[in-house]
């Protein structure tokens, strides 16, 4: 951060502070979840001492294509923990703050961290075959061409993954729709600002979709997240008699009952494909 003006320091310590205090508020500190917030941050004060990073680990379709071998293939992993500004750090840490909280408690560490795997790598997929398309067909050919950073297509992943185990409506803005829409209209309200990447949102809620279906190709999958799940459980209910009843939890205590209630009546995939989303219709409750 040697290149940075003395107020974009302080401002970035200020925005620094505010996620430390949003981590204070955890009354569980998922460990996962905390480790890549850190990684995120340790990253982008080296980009302060290194300004070409963001050009070396940036995705772009146009170099990864034309490199030779395609040596260039790095870049999907890369462009997701790099960031472009202190605010865009800010609001996506604070958003990995959110889900994490929920998510690694829910599925335990392990599957968090398979979860984060798989989301980088195949969004960063989606997004080269979706832009490679557009730009053969003539179409949004910027996006070929343009540099994209950033952790918010795996930050839609984890959204749209995380409504699979909240059945309940929900609410965006104050208005009550229910949780398989929220992603979508998150994601046409993002595309109104400028700068923002459409579709790497959209790669990030295919590999979200993907990483859902994946029990339905592959039926021993199942087997290995339930024992992840169940591993989970039973750490939440060590935690609950370690804190006297107290709630360890970023959610209210009625929001987790309901939530295990949910879990224990019926397995978590037997009831995965029971929601309706759109652009893949209705679909029935299918026992794996």
């Amino acid at each position: 951060m040697a290149e940075r003006r003395q107020s974009d320091i302080l401002y970035f310590v200020y925005l620094m502070l505010q996620l430390y205090q949003q981590y204070q508020q955890l009354p569980y500190k998922p460990p996962m979840t905390i480790a890549l917030a850190l990684l995120l941050v340790l990253i982008y004060v080296l980009e302060g001492q290194f300004p070409l990073m963001i050009t070396k680990w940036c995705m772009c379709p146009f170099y990864i294509f034309s490199s030779h071998h395609w040596t260039e293939l790095y870049r999907i992993f890369t462009s997701a923990v790099i960031h472009i500004d202190d605010y865009h750090l800010y609001y996506n840490i604070s958003s990995l703050l959110w889900k994490g909280s929920f998510l690694e408690v829910v599925t335990g560490s392990k599957s968090f961290i398979v979860m984060t795997l798989f989301l980088t790598i195949v969004s960063g997929i989606y997004f080269l075959l979706i832009t490679s398309f557009f730009n053969w067909i003539g179409f949004f050919t910027s996006s070929y061409y343009n540099r994209t950073v950033g952790f918010s297509g795996v930050l839609f992943g984890y959204k749209l993954i995380s409504h699979f185990y909240n059945a309940g409506p929900s609410s965006l803005a104050g208005i009550r729709m229910p949780p398989s829409y929220i992603t979508w209209v998150e994601l046409l309200y993002c595309s109104l600002f400028p700068n923002v990447s459409f579709f790497g949102h959209l790669s990030g809620i295919l590999a979200g979709y993907t990483y859902v279906a994946l029990p339905k190709v592959f039926p021993k999958l199942q087997e290995v997240r339930r024992q992840w799940r169940r591993a989970a459980e039973e750490r939440r209910e060590r935690e609950e008699q370690r804190r006297d009843g107290d709630n360890p939890y970023h959610y209210s205590q009625e929001d987790y009952s309901h939530l295990n209630d949910e879990l224990r009546r019926r397995r978590y995939w037997d009831c995965l494909f029971s929601m309706q989303y759109p652009f893949l219709g209705s679909t029935e409750s299918a026992t794996i």
